[in-house]
């Protein structure tokens, strides 16, 4: 749904709905750990609901819109990273215009009440309760610079398992050749563009500063930006959809679609293990059955004398 609001009222204008739906199913469908909940997924969401008050537009829902993401997020994976970059972009906007957009801060204000509100349980845990011991106090870097770098680059490719698998390459290259072509004729492309420098070093940065050996960086994950890669890869493919319908390649931006929407099954390891299934091929991993297998578990229960 966010998807869809974003694209059909700042990028197609409630034109070429087939493409604005396609894509907007291929990032609802992208396997990702629905623990984290709206953290990196609804991206898309929250920048529609930002875009609308820097525009002064649709304010009331978009409050209701920025409450339910932060609300319906976590704050240790998805909340403090998007608060970091929202503060770095409005910075940035008070220093080109010269002018502070009150519904911005309003909306950051609000994001920041319900994530207290929302966590109260933990932030009070945390700074006031005198029991509490991070389990991550013993922890130590226990990977090498070069290895991180490897995963790093691993990470452009095909994203994080945790924010969601997708192939992603194929779309920065096709967006990256579109941006380089275009980008003084679509002056979009440079904020999608600068946004998607953000995630990718904020996610950088975040793996190094464990190696300063500060164990405020090695106890917090600074890297949790990479949840935002799935969403902001399909903001890049929407908008590359978009400069080859402007440049009359209408093919070309309805195969783009249609890898948005397809490209996430690849990874679906449920979905690839009912299609062999189907296709009468052994499965290597348990069925239902086999999983909750209660008689196996009553012999472990027997064995271990619990009652």
């Amino acid at each position: 749904i966010g998807m869809f609001l974003l694209v059909d009222n700042y990028l197609f204008e409630k034109r070429h709905r087939w493409i604005t739906v396609g894509l907007s199913v291929g990032l609802a469908i992208v396997p990702s750990y629905i623990l984290h909940e709206l953290s990196g997924i609804g991206l898309p969401l929250l920048i529609y609901a930002f875009l609308n008050l820097y525009h002064s537009k649709r304010q009331i829902l978009s409050y209701l819109l920025i409450a339910l993401y932060a609300f319906n997020s976590m704050l240790a994976y998805g909340g403090f990273f998007v608060m970091a970059i929202l503060f770095v972009i409005m910075c940035y906007d008070w220093y080109k215009t010269k002018r502070i957009c009150k519904p911005l801060i309003y909306g950051m204000a609000l994001m920041c009440l319900v994530y207290v509100w929302a966590n109260w349980g933990t932030i009070y845990s945390i700074f006031f309760s005198s029991s509490f011991v991070s389990h991550r106090s013993e922890w130590v870097v226990a990977s090498t610079i070069k290895e991180d770098i490897v995963g790093f680059v691993k990470f452009l490719l095909l994203s994080n398992y945790h924010a969601g698998l997708l192939l992603a390459f194929p779309i920065v290259l096709a967006f990256g050749y579109l941006f380089l072509k275009y980008r003084k004729k679509y002056q979009f492309m440079n904020s999608i563009a600068t946004l998607y420098v953000m995630i990718i070093s904020g996610t950088l940065l975040g793996k190094m500063l464990k190696y300063t050996h500060i164990q405020l960086f090695v106890e917090i994950q600074f890297d949790r930006f990479y949840f935002f890669y799935p969403a902001i890869c399909f903001v890049m493919l929407a908008a590359s959809c978009y400069v080859l319908l402007k440049e009359e390649k209408k093919r070309l931006a309805y195969l783009a679609m249609l890898y948005g929407l397809f490209a996430p099954s690849c990874f679906d390891k449920e979905l690839m293990a009912n299609i062999k299934q189907l296709a009468g091929r052994e499965l290597t991993i348990p069925n239902y059955g086999e999983f909750y297998d209660t008689k196996l578990f009553s012999e472990l229960m027997n064995d271990l004398n619990v009652k």
